[in-house]
């Protein structure tokens, strides 16, 4: 089941480009979305063009927050 889930994202992500959509153009963030993992569990299908805004905002932490945090 969860491998015909990702095909069935897969293709719809397909089929939103076909139709206009800009691609991703960076693999991270692309792995990101696919990877995603409240998305995998409870579905539904969703499109990359409502999730991509979320990894814009991403703030990843500085060396000095993560040294504080170790």
């Amino acid at each position: 089941m969860g491998i015909s889930f990702l095909s069935f994202e897969s293709i719809a992500y397909l089929i939103d480009v076909y139709k206009g959509s800009p691609a991703t153009g960076n693999l991270l963030k692309h792995a990101a979305y696919k990877s995603f993992f409240p998305k995998l569990v409870s579905g539904p299908i969703t499109h990359y063009h409502q999730f991509a805004p979320q990894l814009n905002n991403l703030r990843f932490p500085s060396m000095e927050r993560l040294a504080e945090a170790g």
